[in-house]
C-alpha cells in the first residue's frame, strides 16, 4: 500500500515537473534565471530591514535579529539536515530524465529535497506577516516566494514536492520563532 502511494506521488511530482518545465521560451528563461539568483534580492532586503528600523518600534532589533535566525534556521534545515538525509536527486541529476529536462543555467547540489530556495523566502515571508499583519503589502512577499519557488521547478532544478517541503518548512520555522518572540516579550519586555 505505502510503495503504491509513493509510486503514485512520485509520478505526480514528475509529470507536474514537466509540466512547469517544458513551459520555457528564449524571453522567460533568462527572467526565471534572475527571479532564482540569490544575489538579485539583497536590496529587498536591505529594504525590509529600512522598513523594520523605521518603524521605531522599541522591539525592532529584537525582530530584525529573529528574520535573520529564521531564514538562517530553515535555509540549514533543508541544506545541511534534509538534503544529506534524504538524498533525493535533482531532477538534472536523475539520468533517467535529465536528457528530457530544459535546463536552464547549470545543475549545482546533487540533492534536491527540500528546497532551500523555498524554505529561506517561505520563512521570510511567514515571519514577516507574524511581525506586520496590519500591513496590507507585506503578504507581496508571498507572491515573491511563490515566484522564486516556481522558477526554481522552470529551471529544471527542483520537483514540485521539493518546493512545497521547503515551503512547509519556512513556514513552520518562522511559526516557531515567532511563538518564541512572543514569550520573549511576555516575560522579558
Amino acid at each position: 500500500m505505502i510503495d503504491n502511494l509513493t509510486l503514485f506521488l512520485e509520478s505526480v511530482d514528475r509529470n507536474i515537473f514537466f509540466l512547469i518545465n517544458e513551459l520555457h521560451s528564449p524571453i522567460i528563461d533568462p527572467l526565471m534565471l534572475l527571479m532564482s539568483n540569490k544575489f538579485i534580492w539583497i536590496p529587498l532586503y536591505f529594504f525590509l530591514i529600512y522598513f523594520m528600523v523605521k518603524e521605531k518600534n522599541k522591539n525592532v532589533y529584537l525582530k530584525v535579529l529573529l528574520c535573520l535566525i529564521t531564514v538562517i534556521l530553515a535555509d540549514f534545515t533543508t541544506s545541511s539536515m534534509m538534503k544529506p538525509f534524504f538524498e533525493r536527486l535533482r531532477p538534472c541529476h536523475n539520468n533517467s530524465i535529465n536528457e528530457m529536462i530544459h535546463l536552464v543555467g547549470t545543475c549545482k547540489g546533487l540533492f534536491g529535497f527540500a528546497s532551500s530556495h523555498a524554505s529561506t523566502t517561505f520563512s521570510l515571508a511567514s515571519i514577516m506577516s507574524f511581525f506586520y499583519p496590519r500591513i496590507k503589502n507585506i503578504k507581496l512577499l508571498f507572491l515573491w516566494s511563490i515566484v522564486i519557488c516556481y522558477s526554481r521547478i522552470y529551471l529544471g532544478v527542483h520537483y514540485p514536492l521539493d518546493i512545497i517541503a521547503g515551503m512547509i518548512i519556512g513556514g513552520l520555522i518562522a511559526i516557531l520563532i515567532y511563538k518564541f518572540y512572543n514569550i520573549i516579550i511576555l516575560k522579558y519586555v
